[in-house]
């Protein structure tokens, strides 16, 4: 499974994906975090998290990338494309919730967003400062500036 631990989609996959070694005992289940490995994110073709990929002998047989992450959603997909069967009634334990996977999103700060804003906002005032909308505000302001000294006497 490929996930990120901010996303919210993952965390409430998170427990469906943890109860899956009960599952199937035979299928071997990792995770792995697509915001601290993005070069295995471009490797995989993973575009969103979370998305679950089913391999056999190191292939890639199919991707589970789906809206709704349940239990029974990842059972099927596993036995669409493998000759596994899970037992009939499966069920998603209060143990799952606690891990290994996190059910519930880690809140992190995302400093390469904060300097992606700063950069965005140095580029366009730069543009801006630069035409001719912004030197016509500059002169009404300065020419306001200087009627209103005109007009106004100091007592210092």
């Amino acid at each position: 499974m490929f996930y990120a631990r901010w996303c919210p989609f993952s965390a409430k996959a998170a427990p469906h994906f943890n109860a899956l070694p009960r599952a199937f005992p035979s299928v071997r289940v990792a995770a792995v975090d697509s915001s601290v490995h993005p070069t295995v994110n471009t490797y995989f073709g993973i575009l969103s998290v979370p998305t679950v990929i089913l391999f056999h002998n190191g292939k890639i047989i199919a991707k589970f990338n789906d809206t709704l992450f349940t239990l029974n959603r990842f059972a099927d997909f596993i036995e669409n494309f493998s000759d596994l069967k899970s037992p009939e009634k499966i069920n998603v334990t209060s143990q799952d919730f606690h891990g290994p996977l996190a059910s519930s999103p880690v809140k992190e700060i995302d400093y390469y967003l904060y300097i992606a804003w700063v950069f965005i906002t140095i580029c366009f005032v730069n543009y801006v400062s630069k035409s001719s909308v912004w030197n016509k505000v500059m002169d009404l302001v300065r020419t306001t500036w200087r009627e209103a000294e005109a007009h106004h006497e100091h007592d210092d």
